[in-house]
């Protein structure tokens, strides 16, 4: 589970990343992150009805985003507020191209504070 330090919580939150948050997309997801005051990054992760119709599917993409957000946060830069959006390619993905996917797109918003992560 991502420490709640972490998570974006708050809907005016949300609703800031989403009108001032420039996108990257790579091939499993789209990514919104917009600057903040705090010694932390937090995450949001948004899947909605039109991504999928089962409930299921919907939150095993959300604790999969979790997952690979909290084993990898020792590499992402703090400041930053971040919104996940899951595209319907992910629930094709393997969990090892999702991780990957999830860091190239992490490492073209330059959040990345190690370079040399593939």
């Amino acid at each position: 589970m991502l420490p709640i330090a972490h998570r974006l919580r708050q809907e005016g939150d949300f609703r800031r990343v989403y009108r001032q948050g420039r996108p990257t997309h790579s091939h499993t997801i789209i990514l919104r992150c917009v600057p903040n005051q705090l010694s932390v990054s937090r995450f949001g992760i948004v899947t909605s009805g039109k991504l999928s119709k089962k409930a299921v599917e919907r939150n095993t993409a959300r604790r999969q985003l979790r997952e690979i957000l909290r084993k990898n946060l020792h590499l992402i830069d703090a400041g930053q507020d971040c919104v996940i959006i899951p595209k319907k390619s992910f629930f094709s993905a393997d969990f090892s191209e999702k991780n990957t996917d999830t860091l190239t797109c992490l490492k073209k918003a330059k959040l990345l504070n190690n370079a040399n992560v593939s």
